[in-house]
This record gives structure tokens, C-alpha cells and sequence, in this order.
């Protein structure tokens, strides 16, 4: 399994409107949806779990309905 480096942004998967990624602080995982092509900090949404697994299915789920 790829590490994730902590308090980093990694862009883990798109669909034709967002752009879904993960990022890793301290014990927390937290889930952002940016529009397609910018990270507006304004415009996004954001969803914190505790596990990897969680957020990897957040994307999938937000992937499916974020359109």
C-alpha cells in the first residue's frame, strides 16, 4: 500500500466535474471535492473519517453522485 504523506493533498481520482482527494493529519483522514481543474477553498467539500478504507469508499460514493 502507497503511504500518504501527512498533511499533503494527493489527488486520488476525477469524474467530469470534480476533482477528489485525500489528505492524511495526525490520526484523521479527511476527504475534499475541488471543481474540475482548481483547488477553491470556497467551493469545496470536505468530509473527515478515521480510517483509509472510509475515505478511499467516500470518494467512490461522491465520485457516483457529485456530477
Amino acid at each position: 500500500m502507497t503511504k500518504f504523506p501527512i498533511n499533503t493533498r494527493v489527488l486520488v481520482d476525477s469524474n467530469e466535474t470534480r476533482d477528489f482527494y485525500i489528505m492524511k493529519c495526525d490520526r484523521e483522514w479527511y476527504v475534499e471535492a475541488h471543481p474540475k481543474g482548481e483547488i477553491n477553498h470556497s467551493r469545496k467539500t470536505l468530509a473527515g473519517v478515521r480510517t483509509l478504507k472510509a475515505a478511499k469508499s467516500c470518494v467512490e460514493a461522491w465520485k457516483g453522485w457529485m456530477k
